[in-house]
């Protein structure tokens, strides 16, 4: 245990600041924990010069972290139960009931022997659908409480930035986040993330448009949501992801078709224009610069990929089945809210469809990779990442929110399938949409300052570790 060096005039300040219910002066922080010292300059974070919202209760990010590193209010982690067998040393996905605060002050800490040294630095991929500060309490369809959004502007930022400055921490170098909010507060967080992730981290402000239109005699109707995607760091995961071309597109460029209806469109082989110049040769009696050697524009009259001009100039066929599509943009209208008659729907409120996490996902992870949500709510995270082969770790305060996700993970081969599977010889033997048909890889139900007492008793067996958990 490392002595604090004080001396009586921080000790009369100290203990001023405890009577009058305020933060010490920051200059005491160091003295109070000199682990900070080394990885925090406090008055260099107090000096920077960014835009910054003020408001009532805001405190800086050193105390923020000080906490945790003091082991205040972090909660160590309890196994209720495991399901599904691994062998030593075997990753198992987690569920994790409690405050989401405490299990991030837990991770950021890193001393919990659940999560030591896997989960820190670890989390490629950070999906958060917090509630909306809407002042109302959401249950399932038999009058469960699931949760209460009753927190208002200034207590549900200060709530969402504490937890977003762990977050940070405990993400990859190579990863990234999503904040899934509605116009209420979005341009609010926008600002906060900005302080903790830098400006030049911002990625992208995705609209998705989550409703059908619907009238409203006071207002605009509103029927988007919005996704702020950050990046920790410039060196980022993003995988392209594409959307079919719409009809009208594909009715302008692919004018041509083969006999069997194949359609295709031609694009140039001249190189006019090219940047480092072209291929100067005569081809079918047309001499002209082309893009391509002479071997190349042989292969392609072999293959059938010419198409001729009235004039005998010869340009090349791209085949609509060949492309992936058109560059995902950051307007997305093809995704549907999760309506009465879906076969994923859970009647749980505000539960996300799984094309939604499945596009998200995708894009900002690899198989393998973990993934973490923090509001867990019905579990749409966890089961889309079980499904796209990466790992998952989602918490959640409510009972109701536990159940459900439990309850969806062993039932999860009952779902659909969200990708194309093949065999060892490229067959495909699952198609996107088909029942998945898969058990859910092993996870444990842990508890985060909700506990089993008679399990608190037996760990004073182990003086050391009940004097910790304490």
């Amino acid at each position: 245990m490392v002595k604090l060096n004080l001396t009586e005039e921080d000790k009369a300040g100290l203990i001023e600041a405890i009577n009058k219910g305020v933060e010490p002066k920051p200059d005491l922080l160091p003295k109070l924990f000199p682990g900070l010292a080394e990885k925090f300059d406090v008055q260099a974070l107090d000096r920077a010069k960014i835009p910054t919202l003020e408001y009532a209760g805001k405190r800086s990010k050193a105390a923020i972290l000080a906490e945790a590193h003091a082991g205040i209010g972090a909660a160590p982690l309890q196994t209720v139960r495991c399901l599904g067998e691994t062998k030593n040393g075997e990753w198992k996905n987690l569920i994790v009931q409690g405050d989401n605060l405490q299990f991030l002050k837990t991770c950021y800490r890193n001393v919990d022997p659940l999560i030591k040294d896997i989960v820190k630095g670890k989390v490629k991929l950070m999906y958060l659908d917090p509630p909306f500060a809407t002042k109302s309490e959401f249950g399932g369809k038999d009058g469960e409480r699931s949760y209460a959004d009753k927190v208002d502007t200034a207590e549900f930022i200060e709530s969402l930035r504490e937890r977003l400055i762990y977050l940070r921490e405990i993400l990859a170098d190579d990863g990234s986040i999503y904040l899934h909010l509605d116009r209420k507060m979005s341009h609010y967080a926008k600002v906060v993330m900005d302080d903790i992730f830098g400006k030049e981290n911002f990625k992208s402000e995705i609209i998705w448009k989550r409703s059908t239109a619907h009238s409203d005699s006071t207002t605009y109707a509103e029927l988007h949501d919005i996704i702020l995607f950050y990046a920790k760091t410039n060196s980022f995961i993003f995988n392209q992801q594409y959307q079919p071309y719409d009809d009208e597109y594909i009715e302008d460029r692919y004018k041509h078709a083969e006999t069997d209806g194949r359609k295709y469109l031609d694009r140039d082989l001249t190189a006019t224009g090219l940047k480092g110049g072209g291929y100067d040769y005569e081809w079918k009696g047309v001499r002209r610069i082309w893009r391509c050697p002479i071997d190349t524009m042989t292969k392609y009259e072999k293959d059938q990929r010419l198409y001729y001009t009235k004039n005998g100039v010869p340009r090349y066929k791209q085949y609509l089945d060949e492309m992936p599509g058109v560059s995902l943009q950051d307007i997305w209208q093809d995704i549907y809210a999760v309506n009465s008659q879906a076969a994923e729907r859970l009647d749980y409120p505000t539960q996300k469809p799984e094309s939604l996490l499945g596009r998200i996902i995708l894009a900002s992870s690899n198989p393998g990779d973990l993934v973490m949500d923090i509001f867990g709510g019905s579990g749409t995270t966890a089961a889309v990442a079980e499904k796209l082969g990466r790992r998952w770790i989602t918490c959640d305060f409510g009972k109701h929110a536990i159940y459900t996700m439990q309850k969806r993970l062993l039932r999860i081969g009952e779902s659909k399938a969200l990708m194309e599977e093949q065999d060892k010889d490229g067959k495909v033997v699952v198609k996107k949409g088909d029942p998945y048909k898969k058990a859910p890889k092993p996870f444990c139900v842990v508890s985060a300052g909700a506990y089993d007492f008679s399990h608190v008793m037996n760990l004073r067996k182990h003086k050391e570790t009940y004097i910790d958990f304490v």
